[in-house]
Parts: structure tokens; C-alpha cells; sequence
């Protein structure tokens, strides 16, 4: 009743105003004046309505300014609550569930995501960008972001049909259309339709034919397609493009389902030796430290999609293929004299199952760096893989030991997966007890380890 009240009374107020408004006008209607004076006087009253009407306004734009502030400082996950709010206040308000559906995007909650898309989509069929607060967005950048949302909130079906609405507009850039059909080749993948996959994947490159990651991804089809020698080829000239694969690693990609991450790497490492492209640094601890990582990645990759996963028989597969994870002669590194590197790679991989006890779970690899401290130095890029010439280029050695310390043992982790502290230990300590002890020569020796 208050409301209703003070409502009334306001109203009684504007028709006064008004009154006055038309005298004023009679005074001017000649005037080039009156079609301003009649936009500012409607503008006004308009608000005011407005703000009779919808008491719940000023409380909608307050917290629709506090989220979007929130959101492009680069805090999304914190610019949910006030959109929230905000989309509570107006809910047929289409900017309040655009910036929402943004939100919800950044925190990667792409279900709650494309829910806000899909409200936005009943309210305004035609949105294509917001009408306050931020830059106008081409049509094409927010579909793509709701097909996206669609896709990996697991509506794979609704984003390619969102995704092709992008292909179809002709008004859309073509590097929109290429990351658009790049993903469309990721959705069909997800289903696990291969053929359209790399159908689409080829449309991608054929627009980029630099795009990296298009060639990445279409390897990957092709080998799950077991077409290997079409998977080298086209890895061969991703890495042509991409040496350090940096693209792979990029925060703003996310992969779907999210151990095809694993995959993607593990396929690099197990082909990277044979391909003429591949730098060196892919492998630069020698084959078996890519071996290592190959066998370490699609383990975790099993793990992870578990026996229903799509691809996992083919992962499993691979893991034939690169065979048992014990150390051999070949695997090792050793810089030094001809009789170290004749007799220490023995000595190692004797000791094998011992140090590859140290490492617990499966995704691990270790890289375990040794100097051994003697009387006459050799170059630090005499290196030889089991007593034979390496075509590789040598790893730079690490820092020299302090002084009286002999043999120094320095192990990392080059893996996915972190190891446990007791891990690293173990491995130090085991490499300690071969006794590589300088025998009048100077030593390095390198060698991975994975769990067996």
C-alpha cells in the first residue's frame, strides 16, 4: 500500500511538470529547437517511469556493473555471486545472462555456462552483443563461446549444431571460421566420428595452413583412425610449425574430454625419434627418455578415461607397441672415456629394476643426471649412447659439483605427473649406490626412469 501510495503522489508532481512543459512548449513551437526539447523531455520522464515502475532496476545495474568489473579485472569465478544477483533483479534482461554465461565461462563451469546461453537464446533470439558495458562482440565470438560451453558441458550434439550457425553466417572472419571448424573437428572426435572429424579438420587448415594446432589435433584423428603413417605425417608438419608443441600448452586451451591432453603428448614423444622435423630438444635425454614419457602418458591417459574411455583400447594398444619399461644399454647417456661408456650402461642396468622400484605411479619420469668429478676432463659434447657415436646433440652439462664432492646425482621430474619427494630421494640415493666412483676420468651420465 505504501508503494501505491507514493507512487500516486509522484505522479501528481510529473502531471504539474508536465502543465508547465506545455505552456513552455506553446512558446517555442516555432523553433528548431522543439524536436530536441521534446527528446530530452521524453528521455526524462521515461527514467522516471522506469524507475517507478521497476523499483528493482538501480539494484539490477549496480550489481551488473560490480560482476562485469569483476569479470574483466579477470576474476570470473568472483563475478558470479553479483551477476547472479543481478540476473535475480531482471531476469528477462538479456545483458545480465550474457555476462553471466561469461562468467560461468572463465571459472570453467561450461554447464552452468551454456545454461545462461540457452536462457539468453529464449529471450533474444537475434542478441549478438551486449547493449551495456563493454565492447560489442561480432555474432560470431559469442556463439562460438556458447557452442564451446555446449560442448564441454557434454551437449557435444547442440555445439556442432550451434557451431555449424557459425559456419553458415557469411559475415563471419575467417579466423573465427577456422577456429570454429578446428572445433566442430574436436566435437565430431568426442563422438567419436572420426571421418567427419578430419574432414573438418582439413577445412581448418586449408584456412590456416600454419595453424598448429588443427594439424596436432588431426594427427591424433588419423592415428586413432590407425592411419600411422598419415598421424607421422601430419605430426611431422605440425612440429615443422611448432617445434616446442608450445601451442599444446597454451592456458586458454582446454581439452575435452581432458586426458585427450595426455594423448596428445604421449603420441609426440613415441613418434617424435623417427620424424624429420622433431628438434632435438623433443628427446633431448635420448630415446628413452621419450619412450619414457610415451609410456608414462598413455598410462595416465588410461588411467583417467578408464576401460569405457573411447580411445582407451587404442592407447592401450600403443602401450604394446613401445614394449616392457625396463632400462637397456641403448637408453643411456654417457659423456666420458671409452671405457666408462663400455662399462658403466651395464652397471646401470643391472642395478635397473632396483632404481625403477623408486618410482610409485605410473605417470612419473624421472631424469637422473650424474657427474663424476676425475683427474682428465673430456669435452662435454663427447657424447655416446652405448658406446656408439650419437647423431643428438649434446646436453648441456649441469653446474660442476663443489669440490671434494666426486659423484654428484641430480634427479627431476620431466613428466606430467609431480613425484613425491620420497621418490626423488630414492632415486638419488640408489644411483649413489652404484659406486661410480672416479676412476681417473671425468663422467656424465644420463638416464630416465618410469615405474614398471
Amino acid at each position: 500500500m505504501s508503494r501505491i501510495s507514493h507512487a500516486a503522489g509522484l505522479v501528481v508532481v510529473l502531471a504539474g511538470t508536465l502543465a508547465g512543459a506545455q505552456a513552455r512548449a506553446d512558446r517555442i513551437q516555432d523553433s528548431d529547437d522543439v524536436a530536441d526539447y521534446d527528446d530530452r523531455q521524453g528521455a526524462h520522464t521515461t527514467g522516471l517511469w522506469a524507475r517507478i515502475a521497476h523499483p528493482d532496476r538501480g539494484r539490477y545495474e549496480a550489481r551488473l556493473q560490480e560482476g562485469y568489473a569483476l569479470y574483466a579485472g579477470n576474476h570470473a569465478a568472483q563475478a558470479i555471486a553479483p551477476l547472479v544477483e543481478a540476473v535475480g533483479y531482471e531476469p528477462s534482461e538479456p545483458d545480465g545472462h550474457y555476462w553471466l554465461a561469461r562468467a560461468y565461462a572463465g571459472a570453467r563451469d561450461f554447464p552452468e555456462c551454456a545454461h545462461e546461453y540457452d536462457v539468453l537464446h529464449d529471450l533474444a533470439p537475434d542478441y549478438t552483443s551486449p547493449q551495456s558495458l563493454g565492447s560489442r562482440d561480432r555474432p560470431g565470438v559469442m556463439r562460438y563461446e556458447y557452442a564451446f560451453c555446449l560442448a564441454a558441458g557434454d551437449r557435444v550434439e547442440d555445439a556442432i549444431s550451434v557451431y555449424r550457425g557459425v559456419l553458415d553466417d557469411k559475415d563471419v572472419p575467417a579466423a573465427e571460421r577456422r577456429l570454429a571448424w578446428s572445433n566442430v573437428g574436436d566435437a565430431y572426435e568426442i563422438l567419436g566420428r572420426l571421418d567427419e572429424a578430419i574432414l573438418a579438420y582439413r577445412h581448418a587448415i586449408e584456412l590456416a595452413p600454419g595453424d598448429a594446432l588443427s594439424r596436432f589435433a588431426l594427427a591424433v584423428a588419423y592415428d586413432r583412425d590407425e592411419e600411422p603413417a598419415r598421424a607421422e605425417q601430419e605430426l611431422d608438419g605440425a612440429l615443422r610449425i611448432d617445434g616446442g608443441y608450445s601451442v599444446l600448452g597454451q592456458p586458454t586451451l582446454l581439452y575435452v574430454p581432458a586426458e585427450d591432453e595426455d594423448y596428445f603428448h604421449a603420441l609426440i614423444f613415441q613418434l617424435a625419434p623417427r620424424l624429420e622435423h622433431a628438434p632435438a630438444r623433443v628427446c633431448q635425454g635420448g630415446p628413452w627418455l621419450c619412450r619414457g614419457l610415451a609410456i608414462a602418458g598413455y598410462r595416465r591417459f588410461v588411467d583417467r578415461a578408464g576401460d569405457a574411455g573411447l580411445w582407451t583400447a587404442r592407447a592401450k594398444q600403443h602401450l604394446q607397441e613401445l614394449g616392457q619399461p625396463e632400462l637397456a644399454v641403448d637408453d643411456l647417456i654417457v659423456l666420458g672415456s671409452d671405457a666408462a661408456r663400455r662399462t658403466v650402461p651395464k652397471l646401470v642396468v643391472g642395478a635397473g629394476p632396483k632404481l625403477q622400484r623408486c618410482v610409485e605411479r605410473r605417470g612419473v619420469v624421472l631424469h637422473v643426471d650424474v657427474n663424476v668429478i676425475g683427474t682428465a676432463v673430456k669435452p662435454a659434447f663427447g657424447i655416446g649412447t652405448a658406446g656408439k657415436p650419437s647423431k643428438r646433440p649434446a646436453v648441456p652439462p649441469p653446474p660442476p659439483p663443489p669440490a671434494g664432492d666426486p659423484v654428484t646425482v641430480r634427479v627431476t621430474s620431466v613428466g606430467a605427473e609431480q613425484p613425491t619427494a620420497d621418490e626423488l630421494k630414492c632415486a638419488a640415493a640408489q644411483t649413489l649406490l652404484l659406486g661410480l666412483a672416479p676412476e681417473a676420468q671425468a663422467m656424465e651420465l644420463q638416464f630416465a626412469l618410469i615405474a614398471i
